[in-house]
């Protein structure tokens, strides 16, 4: 087939939400990745969410019915806490996860808007620390805390704190055999601070057992348009989410769309 056409073709069937190639469109938000862990039967008994801010409501949503433990280290991110606790089963705890118990300082912009960069990550650009105010805040480990409050797995756990992710990993190193799936921000640039890579970030989770299972969110940095950051979920290399190896269910009837993506791919091979 002259190669124009084919692809004119394949524009014409994506934007019938037909699929040239066997396969089923790449999921692209939190929402639709906790859709599929319902989709597969999952559900998680507690749900950690770290650098809560003013909520993820994409995960109290999905997974209603779970035990919450909220951990937010900036007390103006309070009445969003308090109104989450309010509709779900949720314990709060106003602190900064880490690899110790002690005190930690947040560096943060002075709205609350700019409140949602906030981190512990060191800044080596000095304008940046110019632009943001010093805060010392108490610092727990998840370990303490699970055991604190009495969660039980299985656990989701899902980290937003600006580039000290693997230091809310380290804090956690007793609870991860209950936790099944990992959420976690990953950046392609240091952006001039003292943060892990998404190199080290998956050197780090597949020494610890854990797999990448989706990619999805992030953003293309406004300097030059590159990949800037991604959200990345893992799971147990050998867990519930990969037992099964093969590519497809061979026995399943096919839908309507997968037959008119099969008829396509046919028409274009003829």
């Amino acid at each position: 087939m002259n190669p124009l056409l084919k692809h004119r073709a394949k524009q014409v069937a994506a934007a019938l939400g037909l699929h040239l190639r066997q396969e089923t469109p790449r999921r692209s938000t939190l929402a639709q990745f906790c859709a599929h862990l319902k989709s597969l039967g999952y559900a998680p008994r507690t749900v950690i969410d770290v650098g809560v801010a003013d909520g993820t409501m994409e995960l109290h949503e999905a997974f209603p019915d779970a035990q919450f433990l909220l951990i937010e280290p900036l007390e103006e991110f309070w009445p969003a806490l308090e109104w989450l606790s309010s509709r779900y089963k949720a314990r709060v705890a106003l602190v900064a996860a880490g690899a110790k118990d002690g005190t930690a300082t947040i560096l943060h912009g002075g709205s609350i808007e700019k409140m949602h960069g906030a981190t512990l990550a060191e800044m080596d650009d000095p304008h940046e620390r110019a632009a943001n105010t010093a805060r010392d805040v108490p610092m727990r480990r998840l370990d303490g805390l699970v055991r604190e409050f009495g969660l039980r797995g299985p656990i989701l756990l899902k980290i937003d704190v600006q580039g000290v992710e693997l230091e809310v990993i380290k804090g956690a190193e007793e609870i991860l055999s209950q936790v099944d799936v990992v959420i976690m921000e990953v950046v392609f640039f240091s952006f001039n601070r003292r943060q892990p890579l998404v190199d080290d970030v998956m050197k780090y989770m597949l020494a610890r057992g854990f797999f990448p299972y989706d990619f999805f969110g992030g953003y293309n940095r406004p300097l030059d348009g590159a990949l800037a950051q991604l959200d990345v979920a893992f799971v147990k290399r050998d867990g519930l989410f990969r037992r099964d190896q093969r590519h497809e269910d061979m026995s399943r009837e096919p839908t309507w769309k997968q037959k008119a993506s099969i008829a396509a791919r046919q028409l274009l091979r003829a």
